[in-house]
């Protein structure tokens, strides 16, 4: 029962800072946005454990997304038991891969990967928004019964599926009688171009985020989710999407084994080798460590 409380209480956690960008983050930004720090998310963990007559001596990692207030968390409970009970152990936290590739695809996305595809999608949002007032849903409404669909800041895959709907809506625009400054807004061949080939680069990270949520593949086969096949498969995504961005980064700076946004190398690495079938004798002396 302990194992669960925590768990959940790990979760309850996480959820309020797994939309927050990870990787160069702000952690005063934070603070502001929810009011607490991670010496508050450890007073609440200790509240709870002392209700069982335990303490932090009873942690041996935490398991959330990768924001900096959740590793800073780990990192305090570490200095806690060496100062406060003088144990010697590291708190590693096992991030979430569903973050981790949430992250990625919202910088392929960006200017920061590709202007382009950036710009045509804040075209095609900014059309969105126009279509759903009354008058441009009322002769979108005489074309077709697909109705207008906008990107969420909290899904990232909603991105995807607004471009899903713009193309399945695409041949009704010319003919809906919309106002000159709606028609301004519909994308251009080329741009049009431009969102097909982004909606095919979204259809292989969605399949991956279905894979991580379900443990199914495209053909519906099970197939287990752990370190190791997640190695295997943001390995597939960093081989298939190598090429550099705008800012000289790759989708290897949020997947890649030695993504800075993993808080403990280490860890990972050795229970990616743990399931992957290796044995313990097989680690490094760093990896034995935990």
């Amino acid at each position: 029962m302990l194992v669960i409380k925590i768990f959940l209480m790990s979760r309850l956690i996480a959820l309020t800072v797994q939309d927050l960008p990870a990787d160069d983050e702000d952690p005063e930004l934070i603070s502001s946005l929810f009011d607490f720090t991670a010496d508050d998310l450890g007073d609440e963990v200790k509240r709870v454990l002392e209700q069982y007559g335990r303490d932090f001596d009873s942690i041996e990692g935490l398991g959330s997304d990768n924001a900096e207030v959740n590793k800073s968390l780990a990192d305090k409970i570490t200095t806690y038991l060496r100062n406060q009970m003088g144990i010697v152990r590291t708190i590693a936290l096992a991030g979430c891969a569903s973050h981790r590739l949430s992250l990625a695809v919202k910088w392929f996305t960006s200017d920061g990967n590709n202007p382009e595809y950036a710009r045509v999608v804040l075209k095609i949002h900014n059309l969105m928004v126009a279509l759903k007032t009354n008058k441009n849903r009322y002769k979108l409404a005489a074309k077709t019964p697909l109705c207008p669909e906008t990107a969420n800041d909290t899904r990232w895959d909603s991105t995807g599926e607004m471009i899903d709907k713009s193309l399945k809506i695409k041949e009704h625009l010319p003919n809906c009688g919309f106002d000159r400054a709606t028609l301004n807004l519909i994308p251009t061949e080329p741009e049009w171009g431009h969102l097909v080939e982004l909606h095919d680069h979204l259809k292989s990270f969605k399949l991956v985020s279905k894979w991580l949520q379900t443990g199914e593949n495209e053909e519906r086969e099970k197939r287990e989710v752990n370190f190791f096949t997640c190695r295997k498969v943001f390995n597939a995504l960093i081989a298939k999407y190598s090429r550099e961005g705008a800012d000289k980064k790759t989708i290897a700076h949020w997947l890649g084994s030695n993504a800075s946004i993993i808080h403990d190398k280490n860890v990972e690495s050795a229970v990616e080798k743990i399931h992957g079938g290796e044995s313990y004798a097989s680690l490094s002396a760093s990896e034995k460590r935990y």
